[in-house]
């Protein structure tokens, strides 16, 4: 399956890193309950569809100008009875510690453990132009084939590739684009004429 939920947060090492210590605390509590899938589908919705349309939400979720309790009367009203009790227990320890900031982050770090719970591979494919969803099924049922796991492909498109395409696979990136092959041939090109020119001097100087 393809997932091509657009995330807009900026990297920041600090909430990346509490991401982490929420999204952990979250999945030990969904998974005790068999509420996981269900958990992160409604966490995924309020990003996607609240946050992302309507970014002055997450300002006041974050502001340490707005007391708690304003913000904790916010989200029971807004969230209460809507959600999952654990999502929305996540939503007040997030507002407790002013750190409605961190909601992003902490989706995406717990849909990457629950992938790795779950024996899923996640693979980011970057290409310069939208694969059609015909191409998406012949290249997961190929990474399958060659990686021997289930494979989660997340995709993104990056006009300055030309052509190609790049593979991230945790921390490696196999990269095939266009851009890169030519940048490639560039530096071989440049290397084989400095080589050229250096035998040519060598042989000038022996020949003096």
């Amino acid at each position: 399956m393809a997932s091509k939920r657009k995330s807009v947060k900026s990297f920041d090492t600090g909430r990346t890193h509490l991401g982490h210590v929420y999204a952990k605390a979250l999945l030990a509590a969904t998974e005790k309950q068999g509420a996981t899938e269900q958990v992160l589908e409604e966490l995924r919705a309020l990003v996607t569809q609240v946050l992302d349309k309507v970014p002055q939400i997450e300002a006041v979720m974050s502001s340490p100008r707005i007391s708690h309790t304003d913000r904790i009367g916010m989200i029971d009203r807004s969230l209460g009875g809507k959600v999952h009790p654990l999502l929305l227990n996540l939503l007040r320890v997030l507002s407790l510690h002013t750190r409605g900031d961190c909601l992003r982050h902490v989706l995406d770090a717990a849909e990457h453990q629950y992938n790795v719970l779950r024996g899923r591979l996640e693979v980011l494919l970057t290409t310069a132009a939208p694969l059609s969803p015909k191409t998406e099924k012949a290249i997961i049922a190929r990474l399958e084939k060659q990686l021997g796991q289930t494979v989660l492909l997340k995709t993104a498109v990056d006009d300055d590739l030309l052509g190609g395409m790049v593979v991230r696979i945790g921390d490696t990136v196999f990269d095939g684009s266009v851009a890169t092959r030519l940048k490639t041939m560039k530096t071989v090109a440049l290397e084989h004429t400095t080589q050229k020119i250096r035998d040519s001097l060598d042989r000038f100087a022996i020949s003096q």
